[in-house]
């Protein structure tokens, strides 16, 4: 599932999100009814399917490719955040991988220990 967000005052693109699941067949009617509440999570745990175990990296995307660019309404070469999402399921299978670009401006990184 592609998504892109958009800033309402500027029209620019905040986010662009790429989420890729393995194929099930109880997800064809995803593509004809869309997903649940408009969510890839709730979608998935309607389905009974949840991740177990994750990892997430953040860094700079020093130069926003031109086609992403073009989607998000953007220039090309701006520098954006980068988030990269991978979950596994309980069997430590691939539940999910996730990439983000964001913008950096609106977006970032807070951690807490």
């Amino acid at each position: 599932m592609d998504r892109i967000r958009f800033r309402e005052e500027t029209g620019q693109g905040l986010t662009l999100e790429r989420a890729r699941v393995p194929w099930r067949d109880d997800y064809e009617t995803v593509l004809t009814e869309g997903l649940d509440g408009g969510s890839l999570s709730r979608t998935l745990a309607a389905r009974g399917l949840s991740p177990a175990t994750g990892e997430e990296w953040a860094n700079v995307l020093c130069a926003l490719p031109a086609g992403d660019a073009a989607l998000m309404g953007r220039r090309a070469g701006e520098p954006m955040l980068r988030l990269r999402r991978l979950t596994r399921d309980g069997h430590g299978g691939l539940f999910e991988y996730v990439e983000s670009v964001l913008d950096p401006e609106v977006f970032g990184l807070h951690m807490e220990f």
